[in-house]
């Protein structure tokens, strides 16, 4: 019976961390893409050109706090998108059971 248990444990807990990794990685992204889309928003109604220091302002008055992010990352406006240094789109976190 425990042998049993101690199989399942190790095919069970790796799948389930896998899936909080995701979730995380998701929410931050999410969350990115909403201040990319309020920053822009805010841009042109301002009539306001992009700068490092305008982008900080604007998120600190809005009190973006990216606790989505878990502070694994620094956020920028680059080229048009709000990045994170931690998470890229393109990373490939895979989500299936381990192989034993």
């Amino acid at each position: 019976m425990l042998v049993i248990l101690s199989i399942v444990l190790l095919i069970a807990v790796p799948a389930f961390l896998s899936t909080v990794k995701q979730a995380e990685k998701d929410a931050c992204l999410a969350e990115l893409d909403l201040v990319e889309k309020d920053y822009e928003t805010y841009l042109v109604m301002e009539g306001k050109d992009h700068t490092d220091v305008l982008f900080a302002q604007f998120t600190l008055q809005n009190e973006y706090d990216f606790e989505n992010c878990s502070g694994k990352c620094d956020v920028a406006y680059i080229d048009g998108e709000v990045v994170c240094s931690g998470y890229a789109e393109e990373d490939d976190v895979s989500g299936g059971v381990p192989f034993l």
